[in-house]
């Protein structure tokens, strides 16, 4: 769980680098974006300057240029606005773009560290479950309601309910049911027995059907994360 608590900070940090790279990449075109308005800028403060002169001057011969002038730097300003627009609009989407393949890198990212969780979750349990098939004894009986189960020497009472649940499911098999589930529904089947947890040598268990039920049906509802806590505790009590 550690090492996930890592990876999702190591996600984190990639991406503030990544928005400080974007930053880096475009710095240029945020550059050229504010000389294009200063010059805009400069360019218009001077045909206002040009144009209260013109005001200024009198004669015929004046109005035809001051139109030309006027006409001039009007197509001027125009270009000029356009350029604008066009360069803010190539940031715009340069930003947009970068920020889209970021989400996705980090979702992707993601995806990838919960996929090598669960991939190493189940590694380990395969290697360290040694195949064991759960049986139930010759002095284990199956009864209308209930498997009753008989300690043998160094049987406690999770034995009894390994061996009950897989007389239960050699009968009664049930799709998806996992090593996890499986040690679930033994501690389950112990604990709502009650009594003693020392059994002495030909001591007898009983476990109802309804009961074996009911643990299957509780397990079924468990988070991928209580499966993941339960998973470490499969080779353990394959060996047991």
């Amino acid at each position: 769980m550690t090492e996930y608590r890592d990876d999702i900070e190591e996600m984190e940090e990639d991406d503030d680098r990544t928005f400080g790279e974007w930053l880096q990449d475009n710095l240029r075109i945020i550059i050229s974006v504010v000389i294009v308005l200063l010059l805009a800028l400069g360019i218009y403060s001077y045909s206002q300057r040009s144009q209260e002169a013109r005001v200024a001057m009198t004669g015929s011969e004046a109005a035809p240029t001051d139109e030309v002038a006027a006409d001039s730097d009007s197509g001027v300003l125009a270009q000029i606005g356009e350029a604008v627009k066009g360069t803010a609009k190539k940031a715009t989407d340069a930003a947009t773009t970068t920020a889209k393949n970021a989400a996705q890198v980090a979702k992707d990212a993601a995806g990838s560290v919960a996929a090598k969780d669960d991939t190493a979750n189940t590694t380990a349990a395969s290697q360290q479950t040694p195949a064991r098939t759960v049986t139930m004894g010759a002095e284990d009986k199956e009864v209308s309601d209930a498997f009753v189960m008989v300690a043998r020497n160094g049987d406690g009472k999770t034995h009894l309910a390994r061996r009950a649940l897989a007389g239960y499911l050699a009968k009664h098999p049930v799709d998806g049911l996992t090593g996890a589930h499986k040690v679930y529904i033994e501690d389950y089947l112990q604990k709502a027995v009650g009594g003693s947890s020392t059994l002495k040598f030909g001591e007898e268990v009983r476990f109802s059907k309804d009961l074996i039920e009911q643990a299957i049906e509780r397990s079924q509802s468990l988070t991928e994360a209580q499966l993941r806590h339960l998973q470490k505790y499969v080779a353990a009590a394959s060996l047991s």
